[in-house]
């Protein structure tokens, strides 16, 4: 199927649109290959292609220029997702429209669904591609005025309804942050599950802890979930172990592996502290901490160390004009150091060698978690 690319949405003469999604048998669709079909973009002839094995779908021919508007050789599952979620929304309120072609818009989404209150695209992406490619069809439809919303293949580690350490690639991690919601939304067709992750707390580099929702397509409602369910006290207990363990894992790598001048073992060895001493308020979760790869613990005890050597009072505003002037931070990480200067001024604390109590520890987290979402 490489270099074609495969519609369910086709033109006949009369110039009607075709779903072959509301025709439920194979054999009725054979008397409607000797009609001729065109594409709803381009308009050029397509094929009706009706075999034993691929689900019956509409066909360009080899090397035509409609790429730029469709993806190039579905697969069997992304059809298959695109099938299930049109009926998903077929049988709601919302009207559902597969592979429309949108005014002032380049592309055509898998779906477009509305109501009398809002309107949005769907994509489902079975493939990952390129976070170039997520950011300009995402930047597309927002300029045209049509909120996206991306729905994904499910990584094989998912453990459901577990709260667990979880690895999100460079794809999956744009899709989170460009969905503006609190989930992180996945979608397996071949056995008609959706998954739920929220909220996600980042620890390091491509990993953060999750809680796994599983949701059979039987059970999914319209529109998607946005409120994320209340976390109990013992799941609140959970992201704290996972985290707490992750953090002392952190610690563990520095003292075996890191060598040489400006690491977390040089800046313990300037403050005077074992890496086992740092307090716990160094290297706490917060809700912009994915601004930085490195491990909070990194980012924080930097910021620490460059208040301590240079006698600039951590809680200070001017303190993070400077700070973020002298590293050339983002805006994404001046944020997040910010966010952890608000903390510590909260929290008060004056002295290394001061810990925060476990409850207001446990606060923290149950504070944090409630911002991701």
């Amino acid at each position: 199927m490489k270099g074609v690319i495969d519609l369910l949405i086709a033109m006949n003469e009369r110039r009607e649109l075709i779903n072959l999604v509301h025709w439920q048998k194979r054999t009725s669709l054979l008397p409607l290959k000797k009609q001729k079909f065109y594409c709803p973009q381009c308009e050029r002839p397509v094929i009706l292609k009706v075999g034993a094995v691929n689900i019956p779908h509409f066909a360009h021919k080899k090397h035509s220029d409609c790429s730029e508007s469709f993806a190039e050789g579905e697969t069997l599952e992304h059809m298959q997702a695109k099938i299930q979620l049109y009926s998903l929304f077929e049988r709601s309120s919302y009207t559902p429209h597969l592979e429309p072609t949108l005014r002032n818009c380049a592309q055509r989404p898998d779906l477009y669904v509305k109501d009398r209150e809002q309107h949005y695209v769907i994509e489902y992406q079975w493939t990952p591609i390129s976070k170039k490619q997520l950011q300009k069809r995402t930047i597309t439809y927002a300029e045209a005025k049509y909120p996206s919303f991306w729905l994904t293949k499910p990584p094989h580690t998912l453990r459901p309804n577990l709260i667990q350490m979880i690895r999100l690639t460079p794809f999956y991690r744009t899709v989170y942050e460009m969905n503006d919601r609190p989930y992180l939304y996945y979608y397996d067709p071949r056995i008609q599950n959706f998954y739920y992750i929220a909220p996600l707390l980042h620890v390091q580099n491509d990993r953060y802890i999750g809680h796994v929702q599983k949701i059979p397509y039987e059970e999914q409602t319209v529109p998607f979930r946005r409120e994320i369910l209340k976390l109990s006290s013992s799941e609140i207990e959970r992201y704290v172990h996972y985290y707490v363990h992750a953090r002392m894992r952190r610690i563990e790598q520095a003292i075996r592996y890191e060598r040489g001048n400006d690491t977390l073992l040089t800046r313990c060895h300037d403050l005077k502290l074992l890496p086992f001493e740092l307090p716990n308020w160094i290297g706490v979760p917060l809700a912009e901490s994915h601004s930085f790869r490195q491990h909070t613990l990194d980012w924080q005890l930097h910021y620490i160390h460059h208040c301590l050597m240079g006698a600039e009072d951590w809680s200070s505003e001017e303190t993070i004009v400077t700070y973020s002037a002298r590293y050339q931070l983002s805006q994404a990480e001046r944020h997040a150091v910010e966010q952890y200067r608000q903390f510590l001024e909260k929290i008060q604390v004056t002295d290394l060698r001061e810990t925060l109590p476990e409850t207001t520890y446990f606060r923290h987290f149950e504070t944090t978690l409630v911002a991701k979402g």
